[in-house]
């Protein structure tokens, strides 16, 4: 909501309930794309994994050109889309993840204090991949979402 920016979520494991509540305190508009669990226990799947995470961040990447596009994950199903983005950041502990992004070349590197930076580093990065094609890209680690929050919000002090 500040600076142009919206909140949406897209979650495998969270309930639309639960992303709401959870976030409610922002009152921002909030657009969700996640798995719901029916009244009769049956499970909507319109997001059943990886490549449909992938599939949805390239399409907001299309759509939202004027603003980045930031996904933040914590397991392997999450990489992709990571990628995908104008700025993926993984957070949490997960020893599998990080394995297989090691694996395929991606890079993680710490989170750097500003969105802008992130930015930057994107864009040079894209001169290096055109040379090099089999470089997949970075990744940014946080280690708490106070971090990732600081660091989105440098965009508020210094739009981009």
């Amino acid at each position: 909501s500040a600076a142009g920016s919206r909140l949406g979520v897209l979650s495998i494991n969270w309930s639309p309930p639960l992303i709401r509540a959870t976030l409610s305190p922002l009152a921002a508009p909030l657009e969700l794309w996640c798995n719901e669990l029916q009244p009769d226990g049956s499970i909507v799947l319109p997001v059943p994994g990886a490549a449909a995470k992938r599939a949805r961040i390239a399409a907001l990447v299309d759509a939202v050109c004027a603003r980045p596009v930031v996904y933040v994950g914590d397991s392997p199903t999450d990489l992709l889309a990571m990628l995908e983005a104008d700025v993926g950041v993984i957070i949490g502990e997960s020893a599998s993840a990080r394995l297989i992004a090691r694996r395929f070349g991606v890079r993680i590197a710490p989170l750097p204090p500003s969105l802008r930076e992130c930015l930057a580093a994107r864009g040079a990065q894209e001169g290096e991949v055109a040379a090099a094609a089999d470089s997949p890209g970075v990744v940014w680690e946080a280690g708490s979402w106070e971090e990732i929050r600081r660091c989105l919000l440098s965009e508020l002090q210094d739009p981009i």
